[in-house]
């Protein structure tokens, strides 16, 4: 065999074409080492002679020279002339090659006569020139020695040399270049200048005894011209650590192991030469039980060249498939051959052997001896004893299946796994099943756990790998009986891992099981617990025999009938009077600790963004707190309590076994961690009864209580731009932000503050920066010393580097600085400044949370806790605003009450350690009862929809421990080598989840620098929303800022009753504080007076009975709207209302056939934003996107010459600003900056925002100005709107168009401007646009415009032409010239419709009446609305109410409509009164003039304002002014409002002595007072009215109040004024349909 491994290695070259550059520079050192190793000349001449005779040159025969393979001449060349001959000959003499150097010596040193043939490719590799200076430079370097057994020094030693100056290589490496860590830069050596590097170096030899460098440093350096890396220099003078005990025992352990392995070598392998694999070495030599393990592995990874370093070229190395062999350099080829020999004469002995007869024999010896084997199988299998040794495999069996798989070379771990699999199959197999081996029970149970499908176990079990599944039920039934059997009667069953006295903590929580039935109804709700321990090293008591036989074959165990005990608790118990411990000094320095680790933290990951090398949060403490020991704690299941959460009988059943368990395990106290809800029922029944329940110490779950601080703070930030920098920067998807602020997604919620912390504490960083060198710059260099400190921690992130940056003097001069600019940010740099320091607070105090339960630091987790417990009153989180206090009061004092427990928390095992290795991964209790309890109950294999019986449940929760540790067993067995998975990998840590955290820190510090608003700029501004530039009111901004004073204000008043001892059950009043959602929420004001009236069901009819019964004049009463708007034209919600403008286009298409022959030179004009609004932008970048949008573009004017692409212009007092708020502008998002990479995440909102359209347009432009765009139009031309100006593109050039520049704010006019434009040179023009507006205006300028307009409508399914000037003549230049006005009149964006008259009923009229046609012709002619045309349209008005009435007054007409329905109609249904007509009539106006004058580049509009029906508000915002009177006459106003505070005296109340009920109430609702009896009863006795109509108003207010009570029919009364009917058409009215 050692003969074919060389013939291998010295006929690598022969491979030809296919072979590596590493393969060939190995043969050609083993080559070269095998014939220096010759000792025989006469085996070298007879090698020389095979390798003659093998390369043989037949021309005849077409072989290459080179690789000696045949091939056909047409794929063999030859030599050309004397100098490729020559060429070959030089390379021949540097490989040595012996066929050409033969002919050579021949005397061909010309071009011999015979052809010379070979593979170019085999040319081209031999005569290599890289190839042939590496051989020439080795050659050079190394001495050649024909000795025996002459030791020669190692390559990498340095010779000596009498050189004045040492060589360019790095005098620690030895190299002269090198690449760079983690890159494919290689590092140069640079020259030593500086005279204490000669010092440095010398010191750093010194302490580490470096004999080789000492010598260097005899010299000086800079003289001697001394070289070296950087890097190798920094490693090398870096101060070494300190080495502990166990450091210097292994590295004598070491050196002792190296020494013996030096020894083999010597005495063993130098007087017995041979081939030896190099992992036998490192085998046989290291198997000593007297060496470590960490040892040993540390001494195998780097034997090849501790080998190397010692025994130089004494020893020759070599690969055969990636195995590595050694051989000394006394074995001669002769010796070489004869072994190769011998083995292949020994293989062709034994193939010539009966093999089949042998595989009979081997196969039935190993029957009789897996079946003579003894197993010792106990009934039932503990999980804990399913070990990899719990079946012992015969040693035959493994040898064999060894040598099956591997062959006779070495073993892996991979093949030790399968060896034991199959060992385990095997052994099972020939037993028919009887013998069940660990892997057979462990196999399927894991199954079961993870997948919960029985079929997966089946199929296992038919293909020899597992046991049954009636077989693991028996064995967790067995188990399951065992454990009910070892425990006493009403005592709780605990896990068999649990140790008696041992402090413990308990958890529970509510679970809800999701059973499969029929119906889906006869779910359950249980309550889960967990028993969780320090790990101990006592012994646990032995276990006793099984309870049951294996003959038994039970499977199920029977259904308890134990009921919860009912429980009575009578009233209501508060705590006992409990004050909080004053620990304000030791919290603040635990507080003050973690937030200067965080600010490290983050310094650290701001040294190099771009090369991104440092984890987030949680990966950089796993790094720093690698010397803390981390011993997992034990985690055991208890029995779930079959029982409602809810149910405080439950919660008394929690405590009992509490107590129950405290006595098993001989406890004093032990502590129980509910949620809220369960310890606010906990702790009620533990005050009742103090006795009893004294002894147990309730907790509140901290993981609860971190997701509802999470919610507050969503709550508190979302709307002020937090949810869109979310989902903008791509760090939390659009689906996903609602339940993440409302911290119902743990993982993620904390991934996002974490990055947005981050973000924010980068750009107040850079402020800081210009503050000090601007306020203090004589601390410059300590901020520059502190840098230097963070670097070391980026070079090396441990413990000892972090906590010296934290004790270095520089270091917290720099952290105290910065604390006061973070107070200056908090106080004196602006509203907004001081609004978002209140969220890195927030988030300090959620990462403090987090890190004291992950380092286990109890009193960071007070201190937090306390600093949460204001933000629960402010956010009007009363549940933990009422219970966190106390359980704050009785933290603080536990070092009194129970001081052992004290400790035990001071230790940090008020959390629990579940992972291995990592020293950063401590979770909550409550937090561990979701991570193993629950979970494993809800995911796939829990109890999760698999059965109604109670005796299945009760098994798998009893048996819960058993699987958790069948489970790691398996895992521990199969894992590679028995390796340890609790090293593996923390996700933070990986290269791929630091680039994706670093680039969602990027992206939020981009959109708030260079899109948005940055709330630490250096100009203070007032409070708005970061991400749409909304200001807060003054109201909003008030309660924003002002929350945590008003919320500890009002945790100080309540400790107070807490102090007292009474009032704990009291109502908690919630603040009701004002955030930015409340900005979006409208405010109707009155006029003339400060009364609010509400859009009530009952308002118009109040005020229609107060006008009856003051005995008003019912036609003055109606001349005004009766309410705070007019219904017929506004919503409730203050809005217009809106008709169907689509039906009138469509009414009017009908009349044309459409077009379909268009001519192809023509121009094409596009409504650009309808265009957009049709896109999705999502996940595409701006570049993207407006590539995009040009497509569209240019294929929705496929066919034209010409395209026009016709934006929108948005100003700030637009007459379309309520219909842009009512789509969402105030939602929008608004971005400072377009730029081209910036992906887009939330397309609708960015459209919302008038602001980013505009500047989106302008990027559109200048991007469609450049070349690689303007290709892309080939013959066409471009028109693009860009604000006031046009550009005009084409595939030359670009330029302004000063014709087309306009003020218009809409496309729907300015495309007509457009239109006229192309009409000089293009007789048909294509409008696109889907909008009623375009085909109104394009029907008047019909005849204006000397070209032929078509409008090109409809979508993809079906499109639609239409030609307008065949429609213009279909309904005449009369009808064409009134569109405008009655278009605008009867309802579009800017003006609101009438409610129920719709668009075609109005058409109708107008051309059937030429008085109207004339009004509404006349209607925009000029900016003011002339009386005689409002006239006209006030009778107009009225024939559409009613249409052959003579009324031509709509006040007139409201009061005979009124009488007409004798009081029986909404107020909807009337039509506007004339004051509210006028203004409507007004805006109409404002908008048909603006259509008119759309061939007007600069119209001279005025402000809509001044008159024209909208008015600005208290804000300077322009609103609709519904009326310009009161909404009702004074004396009904007076009796609709009174001036009471909250609660109501008949006799101060207006509202009660004018025979109303009182408006407080109405107001108060939720008091459940009703006044309606008292104040009818003196309305009756005060004015008179009819007993009836009192009833009537009575009965129908005790149904308003019962809504689910089904109203009684009655037959109507002809004198009532206000009926059943009436309520029910004000309510959907009002509040629409229910």
């Amino acid at each position: 065999m050692s003969a074919n491994v060389l013939r291998r290695e010295l006929a690598l070259f022969t491979e030809g074409p296919e072979v590596k550059k590493r393969g060939q520079r190995r043969l050609e050192k083993v080559v070269k080492k095998s014939k220096r190793a010759s000792q025989d000349e006469t085996a070298v001449a007879e090698m020389a002679g095979v390798e003659a005779k093998r390369a043989k040159i037949e021309p005849e025969s077409g072989t290459c020279i080179l690789c000696s393979k045949k091939s056909p001449l047409s794929e063999l060349s030859k030599a050309a002339g004397n100098s490729s001959w020559k060429t070959l000959c030089d390379a021949a003499a540097v490989r040595n090659f012996y066929p050409i150097l033969k002919l050579v010596q021949e005397g061909a040193v010309e071009l011999p006569n015979i052809p010379i043939l070979y593979h170019r490719a085999c040319r081209s590799d031999f005569t290599h020139k890289n190839h042939l200076a590496t051989l020439t430079n080795a050659a050079r370097s190394s001495s050649v020695d024909t000795g025996d057994a002459v030791r020669r020094r190692s390559s990498r030693e340095e010779t000596g040399s009498t050189s004045t100056v040492y060589d360019d290589k790095c005098i620690f490496c030895q190299r002269a270049s090198k690449f760079i860590k983690g890159s494919r830069t290689r590092e140069t050596v640079v020259l030593a200048v500086e005279l204490r590097a000669n010092k440095t170096i010398r010191d750093a030899a010194t302490s580490r005894n470096d004999e080789r460098v000492l010598a260097l440093t005899t010299r000086d350096m800079v003289a001697a011209e001394a070289h070296y890396h950087f890097s190798c220099y920094r490693n090398y003078t870096r101060p070494q650590k300190p080495q502990v005990e166990t450091d210097i025992e292994d590295n004598i352990e070491k050196k002792e192991m190296i020494r013996c392995i030096f020894n083999f070598i010597r005495t063993d392998l130098f007087l017995n030469p041979r081939i030896v694999p190099i992992v036998d070495v490192a085998t046989d030599i290291l198997s000593s039980d007297t060496f470590s393990v960490d040892v040993r592995d540390s001494i195998k990874k780097n034997l090849q060249r501790t080998l190397q370093r010692e025994f130089g070229e004494s020893l020759i190395f070599f690969n055969v498939k990636h195995r590595v062999y050694l051989m000394p350099d006394n074995l001669t080829k002769r010796e070489i051959a004869a072994e190769c020999v011998n083995l292949k004469a020994e293989v062709k002995a034994f193939e010539r052997t009966d093999g089949e007869s042998n595989i009979v024999r081997a196969a039935t010896s190993l029957r009789h001896q897996i079946k003579d084997a003894h197993y010792n199988e106990r009934w039932p299998p503990q999980p804990a004893e399913l070990t990899s040794d719990y079946v012992k495999i015969p040693d035959s069996l493994r040898v064999f299946l060894h040598t099956l798989i591997c062959g006779s070379g070495g073993s892996s771990a991979r093949a030790d796994t399968l060896v034991w699999s199959m060992a385990q199959d095997i052994i099972n197999a020939v037993h028919r099943g009887t013998i069940r081996t660990s892997k057979h029970v462990l196999l399927p149970w894991v199954m079961k756990t993870l997948t919960g499908n029985t079929e997966v176990i089946r199929i296992l079990n038919r293909l020899g790998h597992g046991c049954s599944y009636t077989v693991l039920e028996e064995i967790e039934t067995a188990l399951c009986i065992d454990k009910l059997a070892s425990v006493e009667k009403d005592t709780v069953p605990l896990p068999s891992h649990v140790h008696p006295s041992v402090p413990t903590v308990l958890a529970f929580d509510n679970i809800d099981r999701l059973e499969e039935s029929l119906s889906g109804g006869g779910t359950s709700h249980r309550v889960n617990g967990i028993i969780v321990q320090p790990k101990s090293q006592s012994c646990l008591p032995p276990q006793p025999p099984s309870a049951v036989s294996k003959a038994d074959k039970k499977r199920s165990i029977p259904s308890s009938s134990d009921l919860v005990p009912i429980y009575s608790g009578g009233k209501r118990e508060g705590p006992p009077a409990i004050k909080p411990a004053d620990l304000s000094d030791t919290l603040a320095g635990a507080t003050s600790l973690a937030q200067r680790r965080n600010h490290v933290w983050i310094m650290t990951r701001m040294l190099e963004p771009c090369d991104q090398t440092i984890s987030s949060w949680t990966g950089f403490n796993i790094m720093t707190r690698d010397r803390v020991q981390v011993t997992e704690d034990v985690v055991g299941y208890l029995p779930t309590i079959n029982a409602p959460a809810t149910d405080m009988a439950t919660v008394q059943e929690i405590l009992r076994e509490a107590l129950n368990i405290m006595s098993s395990l001989q406890l004093e106290r032990i502590p129980v961690v509910l949620d809220q809800a369960l310890f606010a029922k906990a702790t009620e029944i533990a005050w009742k009864d103090v006795d009893r329940y004294g002894r147990i110490v309730l907790m509140m779950g901290n993981f609860h209580t971190i997701c509802n601080f999470m919610s507050s703070i969503g709550k508190m930030f979302g709307d002020a731009g937090l949810r869109d920098v979310a989902v903008e920067s791509g760090v939390i998807a659009e689906g996903s932000i609602n339940r993440v602020l409302e911290g119902k997604q743990y993982n993620r919620a904390v991934r996002l503050h974490k990055l947005m912390y981050e973000a924010l504490m980068r750009i107040i960083w850079k402020g800081f920066q210009v503050w000090i060198e601007s306020n203090h710059p004589d601390k410059e260099p300590q901020i520059r010393s502190t840098d230097l400190k963070i670097r070391s921690i980026k070079e090396d992130v441990c413990h000892e580097t972090l906590a010296a940056a934290l004790d270095d003097d520089s270091c917290v001069q720099s952290f105290d600085m910065f604390a006061k600019y973070l107070h200056f940010l908090r106080t004196k740099h602006g509203d907004l400044a001081r609004f978002w320091m209140m969220y890195i607070d927030m988030v300090e105090t959620l990462l403090g949370l987090i890190r004291a339960d992950r380092e286990g630091d109890w009193m960071l987790h007070l201190a937090c806790v306390r600093r949460v417990i204001p933000w629960c009153f402010a956010m009007n989180k009363v549940n933990y605003a009422r219970y966190l206090p106390v359980y704050y009061a009785q933290m603080t004092q536990l070092h009194e009450t129970c001081p052992e427990l004290y400790r035990h928390f001071n230790q940090g095992y008020f959390s629990v350690q579940l992972r291995p290795g990592n020293p950063f991964a401590r979770i909550a209790v409550d937090q561990t009862t979701e991570e193993t309890v629950n979970k494993d109950t809800q995911t796939a294999g829990g109890t999760r929809g698999f059965s109604l019986r109670q005796g299945a449940v009760s098994r798998y929760y009893l048996t819960a421990e058993n699987r958790a540790t069948a489970l790691r067993q398996l895992l521990e067995t199969i894992l590679v080598n028995g390796s340890d998975t609790s090293h593996a990998k923390h996700p933070d840590l990986s290269t791929s989840r630091i680039k994706r955290d670093e680039s969602g820190v990027t992206a939020i510090c981009d959109l708030l620098e260079n899109d948005w608003t940055n709330p630490f700029a250096d100009d203070p501004s007032c409070l708005l929303s970061i991400s749409t530039g909304a200001a807060a009111r003054e109201d909003v901004s008030n309660d924003l800022l002002n929350t945590l004073q008003k919320g500890e204000a009002a945790y100080q008043s309540f400790q107070k009753r807490l102090e007292e001892g009474t009032g704990f059950h009291d109502t908690l009043n919630k603040l009701n504080l004002k955030t930015f959602g409340k900005i979006k929420q409208k405010v109707v004001k009155g006029t003339n007076k400060e009364i609010v009236l509400r859009a009530d069901r009952q308002l118009f009819a109040t005020m229609i009975l107060i006008a009856k019964t003051r005995n008003l004049d019912m036609q003055l009463v109606l001349c005004h709207p009766l309410g705070p708007l007019p219904w017929s034209l506004a919503n409730v919600d203050g809005s217009m209302k809106k008709t169907n403008k689509a039906a009138l286009a469509k009414h009017m298409e009908g009349l044309v056939e459409p077009a379909e022959n268009v001519d192809k030179r023509s121009a094409t004009i596009i409504d650009a934003m309808a265009l957009i609004q049709k896109m999705h932008g999502e996940n595409d970048t701006f570049e993207e996107l407006s590539d995009r949008i040009l497509a569209a573009a240019l294929h929705a004017g496929q066919g034209s010459e010409r395209i026009d692409v016709v934006f929108d212009t948005y100003t700030e007092e637009s007459i379309k600003a309520a219909e842009r708020v009512n789509r969402g502008s105030n939602e929008g998002i608004s971005f400072s900056e377009i730029r081209p990479a910036h992906k887009i995440m939330n397309w609708r909102r960015l459209l919302a925002c008038s602001q980013t359209k505009e500047k989106l347009v302008v990027f559109l432009a200048e991007s469609w100005k450049h070349e690689t765009n303007r290709e892309k139009l080939g013959n066409r031309t471009l028109y693009v709107t860009c604000g006031e100006k046009c550009l005009v593109l084409t595939r030359d050039r670009w330029k302004l168009v000063q014709a087309l520049e306009c003020s218009h704010e809409e496309a729907d006019t300015r495309m007509f401007l457009h239109a006229k434009h192309a009409a000089t040179h293009y007789k048909t023009i294509i409008l696109v646009a889907d909008d009623t507006d375009v085909l109104i205006i394009s029907l008047h300028l019909s005849r204006t415009i000397d070209s032929q307009l078509f409008i090109r409508r409809g979508t993809k399914v079906r499109v639609r032409m239409i030609d307008v000037g065949k429609l213009a003549a279909v309904l005449g230049s009369g009808v064409c010239s009134a569109l405008p006005g009655l278009h605008a009149w009867s309802g579009c964006d800017t003006v609101s419709a009438l409610a129920s008259q719709g668009k075609i009923k109005a058409l109708k009229l107008v051309q059937a009446n030429e008085l109207y046609l004339q009004a509404f012709t006349d209607l925009g002619s000029s900016w003011n609305v002339p009386t005689d045309v409002f006239n006209s349209i006030q009778a107009f008005t009225c024939q559409l109410y009613a249409k052959n009435t003579k009324i031509v007054g709509v006040n007139s007409l409201r009061y005979h409509m009124f009488c007409a329905k004798k009081g029986q109609i909404e107020s909807g249904q009337l039509p506007p009164c004339e004051d509210s007509l006028m203004q409507h009539t007004r805006r109409a106006n404002y908008q048909a003039a603006i259509w008119r004058r759309s061939l007007e580049n600069l119209p001279d509009v005025p402000t809509p304002s001044a008159g024209h029906g909208w008015e600005l508000d208290d804000g300077g915002s322009l609103t609709i002014r519904w009326m310009a009177g009161l909404p009702a006459p004074d004396v009904v106003l007076n009796l609709i409002s009174c001036t009471c505070s909250r609660t109501c005296r008949p006799s101060d109340c207006s509202c009660i002595l004018n025979g109303l009920k009182c408006t407080v109430v109405y107001l108060y609702k939720k008091n459940n007072v009703d006044h309606t009896a008292r104040n009818m009863e003196y309305f009756k006795h005060s004015f008179g009215v009819a007993k009836s109509v009192s009833n009537q108003v009575m009965s129908q207010n005790a149904g308003r109040k019962a809504k689910d009570r089904k109203p009684k029919e009655k037959k109507k009364k002809e004198e009532s004024v206000f009926t059943e009917q009436d309520f029910k058409r004000f309510q959907r009215e009002y509040f629409g349909k229910r």
